[in-house]
């Protein structure tokens, strides 16, 4: 499965969705048994909004929220920050 990226605008991270796919990956992911190579990360753009890019094996565990927020997949990022995973995820990037 490839990388995903979720565009979050300003208005919404205000409101909470850039928490709201925190969480619900962290359960998801801790469901699984925390599995290595299946981190999300972020990366500030313009005006406050946010794109969380999931791995491909976070893509694999989060197919529902990938699909309610609209996923568009995508080249493995540079520049980011690890919302959730094993640190040494970070190593791949």
């Amino acid at each position: 499965m490839p990388w995903h990226r979720v565009q979050l605008s300003a208005d919404q991270v205000q409101l909470g969705a850039l928490g709201n796919v925190v969480n619900r990956y962290s359960e998801k992911r801790l469901r699984a048994g925390g599995p290595r190579n299946a981190a999300i990360y972020s990366r500030q753009v313009a005006d406050g909004a946010v794109s969380v890019f999931f791995s491909p094996g976070a893509s694999e565990l989060a197919t529902e929220l990938l699909r309610e927020y609209a996923a568009e997949s995508c080249e493995q990022p540079t520049d980011v920050t690890m919302l959730v995973g094993d640190q040494s995820d970070t190593l791949s990037l």
